[in-house]
């Protein structure tokens, strides 16, 4: 239907807008805006963002995050940088495959933990590194920026971004 095309539309300049957004920021050191926001909304907001281009692609999403769990964060550009690691994950996966994003609490250490995997082919121990380290691109036409705002978003909130071999799916787990 009409709508449905204005709708799926509207998302895609959504998905835009936030690329475009955070690439511009990129290198500037900022710092994050942070109010207590329920995670499980804001995961759900990136998947239901994709979820059309993801069934498309054929990739099945499984979310798990605690209903309650709320962290102090910035709600645009954690969801930005949740929609980067989604978009490489199913770009890694051009035949389809699962896809699973958690999140969990660390009450010990008092952290949180937001993780990505799929189950595509995995990164090689040897460029995991290196893909963090500057911006760089596996893709045809990529800029290596994705994960280059990851980083940035990650360290704005105290944190860091790794990548490590998904225990559960057989892909790649960013955390």
């Amino acid at each position: 239907t009409e709508s449905a095309r204005v709708a799926q539309l509207l998302t895609e300049v959504q998905r835009l807008e936030l690329l475009v957004s955070s690439t511009l920021m990129l290198g500037r050191e900022q710092t994050a805006e942070c109010e207590p926001t329920a995670l499980a909304g804001l995961i759900d907001e990136v998947a239901d963002l994709m979820g059309p281009s993801l069934s498309h692609r054929g990739v099945e999403v499984e979310r798990r995050c605690d209903e309650l769990l709320h962290a102090s964060v910035d709600a645009v550009r954690l969801r930005q940088a949740i929609l980067n690691l989604v978009t490489n994950a199913a770009d890694a996966m051009p035949q389809g495959g699962r896809l699973l994003i958690v999140a969990e609490a660390d009450i010990a250490h008092a952290t949180v933990t937001i993780a990505v995997e799929d189950s595509g082919p995995g990164v090689p121990e040897a460029i995991r590194t290196g893909l963090l380290d500057a911006p760089a691109s596996t893709k045809p036409f990529g800029l290596g920026l994705g994960l280059a705002v990851c980083r940035d978003v990650a360290a704005a909130h105290g944190g860091t971004l790794r990548i490590e071999c998904s225990t559960e799916l057989g892909g790649a787990r960013f955390v």
